[in-house]
Parts: C-alpha cells; structure tokens; sequence
C-alpha cells in the first residue's frame, strides 16, 4: 500500500516530479545495449526510474524485486551523469 504526505513531492511514489530535468540527453538505449548486448530492450518502468534519478535535485526510492534490474537502472544514470562531466555518484 502506498500513503501520500503532503510534504512528500514525489506523491509518495518515490519519484519526485518537480526536479529539474537534465539538460543533456542521455542515450539510454544505447547504453543498454552496451551492458546487454544488442536487441536489449529495458523491463516496463526501468526507463522512467532512469529518467526520474536524472532529474536535477530528484530524490528516487526505486523498490523492486530481486532480478529487476535496479541496478542496470543506477549504473545507466551514473554512466548519463558522469558523460555530461558530473562527479562521481554513491550507489548503496
């Protein structure tokens, strides 16, 4: 079940919508196939989880099952961030 705060922008869903957008575009696709191999296609809502982390000052709370691919999700916004020149990213 999901509660919604008031003072939680993301509507408790853990994406917060009123980030900033990154300016630069990111070749997501590609960088799939990078990691996958060529035909890699991502699982429904990956891609929007990895344009959600690339929003400037968004805060993501992704909560998915063993094999999802969370951390395909991370890896592809840390490889976007640090190709537009952003410093090294965390991943816990």
């Amino acid at each position: 079940m999901n509660s919604e705060r008031a003072d939680d922008p993301s509507g408790g869903f853990g994406f917060d919508e009123k980030a900033e957008t990154s300016k630069s575009s990111c070749d997501v696709d590609g960088l799939l196939e990078q990691m996958l191999g060529p035909g890699a296609t991502f699982r429904p809502q990956q891609r929007e989880a990895i344009e959600s982390v690339l929003r400037v000052g968004a805060r993501v709370l992704l909560v998915e099952r063993t094999g999802w691919g969370k951390s395909a999700v991370y890896w592809i916004a840390t490889r976007c961030w640090r190709d537009q020149g952003h410093g090294p990213t965390l991943i816990i």
